[in-house]
């Protein structure tokens, strides 16, 4: 498996206004915004309507958001999706912000 260069971009969390609960966290070299209207357009979204709720500047987005990936979520839940429940962690939609925050800026 080819490893990626590091890349500037952020790491965001985007939060469903459809659905209660869901969320989706992934990295981009655009605005985190720009980044969610493409997620918006997609036909596979599931019409979740995400808005961003956080977004972390990175030197490194892909392996910011490998650490997110396999970070953000109690150690019980495998990461197999961006797109992740609010019912798999274990603490409030304030603590996932924080932990998201934390993981994303997270400097090697």
């Amino acid at each position: 498996m080819k490893k990626r260069k590091p890349k500037l971009g952020s790491v965001y969390l985007l939060k469903s206004r459809s659905t209660e609960g869901i969320y989706k966290y992934g990295c981009t070299t655009l605005s985190a915004e720009d980044r969610c209207k493409g997620v918006n357009r997609q036909k596979n979204c599931g019409g979740y309507d995400f808005y961003v709720l956080a977004e972390v500047a990175s030197n490194d987005c892909y392996k910011a958001e490998t650490n997110v990936k396999w970070n953000l979520l109690d150690d019980s839940v495998s990461a197999i999706s961006e797109v992740i429940s609010i019912e798999f962690f274990s603490g409030s939609e304030n603590e996932l912000i924080e932990r998201f925050i934390a993981l994303a800026g997270f400097r090697a």
